[in-house]
């Protein structure tokens, strides 16, 4: 029985070392078929063990605003490191990532795109997921409007004035000038003498209206605007012998408008005077003509544009009783609609009515840069043009 049982116990031990032998054989295999990598041995986790989550990243600050109402990018500076997949959601946890917009990283900065041609304003939630590593957490990331401020400034009293920006500004800015030239003066009415029959009367021709230009460029800092308004042209003085024809004066022209920063310069021409061009006819004083667009300013619709002024009423010829009293009305100044001003000049020049033979009239006002009304009789002068005319806006962007 002893024999027996030595005899099994050695069969049992050479049974075991033979199986010891096989299972060294098939652990070699196995790691030959995983290519002997260390790396793959550990990456052989048990399904339930968690892997490593990505830091999520840090930002100095979380909210940005646009530079420009309209933009399709915008960009964050991190204060963290990562190289991975970036996605953006539309909330802290859940759903999938958006499709719309996209993330970017170029160290330290961090690029939202829109895929179309504007990053809408909101929170967006950006995670990044490095190699080996799980998703991070998302982190919020809020695109603001700017708020667009437009300040207006004008000058219409004759002279010259410096502006500068004021210093709440920030850059870029865009600057906008309208401009009116000065409208024309009237001619003084005309009283002609007859030595056997009745005196007759003349009316003055009209001022014509001051040109209009407008131009648009932005600044990157602070600028020196320095304007010179131009006055409306004086009428000019009727004319009343002792005998023969009295031929009113010319009114005067009006006066240029100047605008010059740096070494640039829009000159903006005002209204002739009424009688300039023919004072026996009594002729209309053309209108300021176009304007000449300064090299510096894009030669666009949306950045320049200039109109002439209207020609005033040719005066009324020599007439016996109240109707020698005609109306000769001042030219409209030139007329823009365009910018963030809008609608710009336009005004109506001056007129008279209700005129007696006793020389009782009414005079309507005339509206800035438009030519005056020439004077009736010889002892009624013409009226004067309106000035000329400046309007500067500003527009910025400031942050909420």
């Amino acid at each position: 029985m002893s024999n027996n049982s030595i005899a099994n116990g050695r069969k049992v031990k050479a049974n075991s070392s033979f199986s010891l032998f096989y299972l060294l054989i098939l652990t070699l295999l196995f790691s030959c078929s995983l290519g002997g990598n260390l790396d793959d041995w550990r990456s052989l986790k048990d399904e339930n063990d968690d892997l490593v989550v990505t830091a999520t990243p840090t930002v100095a600050a979380s909210v940005v605003s646009k530079d420009t109402l309209v933009q399709k990018s915008v960009v964050f500076t991190l204060t963290s490191t990562h190289t991975g997949i970036w996605r953006v959601y539309n909330a802290e946890t859940g759903g999938i990532a958006l499709t719309t917009v996209e993330a970017t990283f170029a160290v330290p900065y961090l690029t939202l795109t829109a895929s179309g041609s504007d990053l809408a304003v909101g929170t967006y939630f950006v995670s990044v997921e490095q190699a080996r590593l799980a998703e991070s957490s998302r982190l919020a990331f809020t695109v603001v409007t700017q708020e667009q401020i437009t300040i207006y400034e004008s000058f219409n009293t004759s002279g010259s004035y410096t502006y500068s920006l004021p210093s709440e500004v920030t850059f870029p800015a865009t600057i906008e000038i309208y401009v009116l030239g000065g409208g024309g003066g009237g001619q003084g009415g005309s009283y002609t003498y007859h030595f056997l029959a009745s005196a007759t009367y003349g009316t003055g021709g009209a001022g014509g209206g001051g040109a209009a230009a407008y131009m648009k460029f932005d600044v990157s800092s602070s600028v020196s605007l320095s304007t010179t308004i131009g006055k409306g042209g004086t009428g000019g003085n009727g004319h009343s012998p002792s005998s023969g024809a009295g031929n009113g004066f010319a009114g005067e022209t009006g006066g240029s408008t100047t605008v010059t920063w740096g070494s640039n310069t829009l000159t903006v021409i005002g209204g002739q005077g009424g009688g300039v061009e023919n004072r026996n006819l009594r002729s209309g004083g053309n209108g300021g003509g176009i304007s000449t667009r300064p090299s510096v300013i894009t030669d666009s619709a949306s950045f320049w544009d200039t109109a002439p002024g209207c020609n005033g009423e040719n005066g009324v010829a020599n007439e016996t009783g109240i109707n020698g009293f005609g109306r000769s009305q001042g030219g409209r100044a030139g007329a823009l609609n365009i910018g963030s001003w809008g609608s710009f000049g336009g005004a109506a020049g001056g007129y008279n009515y209700n005129v007696t033979a006793a020389r009782n009239y009414a005079t309507t006002s005339t509206g800035i840069g438009a030519g005056g009304p020439g004077g009736f009789s010889g002892d009624v002068r013409g009226f004067s043009g309106g000035n000329g005319l400046v309007i500067i806006c500003i527009t910025y962007y400031k942050s909420p």
